[in-house]
């Protein structure tokens, strides 16, 4: 495969973070090659040895002998035997023509694909044609989408179980304030009042720990995002659907998206929370509370 060496380690993290034997290549450097470590052992090659290279075009079989610039261990060994990089320079010298056959585009933003996709598809002509990598890799995006998914389920799950557990809070305190409640309705405070009354102290509580939890997890969601966890330790070999390697550091995502998402999140989860309670209080008999009292 030729490649653009100084935008090689821009797109791919792959050869960036990969284990080196020599050098990688550099750009118009005419004649070297870098192989993966297990393409190198089962050729039986080493470091500066010259390895016979042929492909076939259209219309006839081209070769030249490369020399060998770089050994990669990427940790896999599937993937290490597909690694054969030479420059754009020493492709072209070995087929006699110029141009990329294949261009990769790596996007800071997942949800820009269908975007970018449709707008690049409109410039090309004759046979060229844009893909994603979920038309390439449809098992692995089935895959994701099936994660995502799982991780949707689970996190609406964490939610509901807070929530009722922020019910059971409000309702053990509102009949706890029963003798409260019924003072404030026999003095005659409406029961729209008192619903109110315990809505915004409940609004209060949702924002003071929404604000403590967007903190202490704020930092948390920073350190995941900035340095990530490296999975290396505990895994050895990090091919995924149809042999892709995927990186062993695992980011998570942070911005101002965060505020937004986990204050709404809170506070709506609270309120809603406590709307029985705040039924409940409102609906409290002074009579028969002040009585048992």
């Amino acid at each position: 495969m030729a490649v653009l060496p100084e935008d090689e380690f821009e797109v791919s993290r792959i050869i960036s973070r990969s284990r080196m034997e020599g050098h990688y290549l550099e750009d118009e450097e005419i004649g070297a090659v870098v192989i993966g470590k297990a393409l190198a052992r089962r050729l039986n090659v080493e470091l500066d040895d010259d390895l016979y290279a042929s492909l076939t075009g259209k219309d006839d079989i081209h070769s030249a002998m490369l020399r060998i610039a770089g050994i990669i261990d990427t940790g896999s060994q599937d993937l290490d035997l597909t690694i054969c990089h030479v420059t754009v320079a020493t492709m072209e010298s070995i087929i006699g023509a110029a141009g990329a056959g294949e261009i990769s585009i790596l996007l800071k933003e997942q949800s820009e694909l269908a975007s970018v996709q449709k707008s690049l598809g409109a410039l090309m002509t004759g046979d060229n044609t844009v893909v994603s990598w979920r038309e390439v890799q449809p098992a692995l995006s089935a895959g994701m989408d099936g994660d995502v998914a799982l991780m949707r389920l689970l996190t609406a799950i964490v939610i509901t179980v807070v929530a009722l557990g922020i019910a059971s809070a409000q309702l053990t305190a509102v009949l706890e304030r029963r003798t409260e409640f019924a003072v404030l309705s026999a003095l005659g405070m409406k029961g729209s009042q008192i619903t109110g009354m315990v809505l915004i102290e409940s609004l209060i509580i949702g924002i003071g720990g929404a604000l403590i939890a967007l903190t202490l997890g704020g930092l948390a969601a920073w350190y995941l995002a900035t340095e990530g966890i490296n999975l290396a330790y505990f895994v050895e070999d990090f091919t995924g659907p149809s042999d892709i390697l995927l990186d062993p550091y695992i980011y998570g995502s942070f911005g101002p998206w965060l505020i937004k998402y986990a204050l709404s999140i809170s506070i709506i989860a609270t309120v809603v929370a406590s709307l029985y309670p705040a039924w409940k209080a409102s609906h409290i008999a002074p009579a028969e509370a002040l009585r048992t009292q």
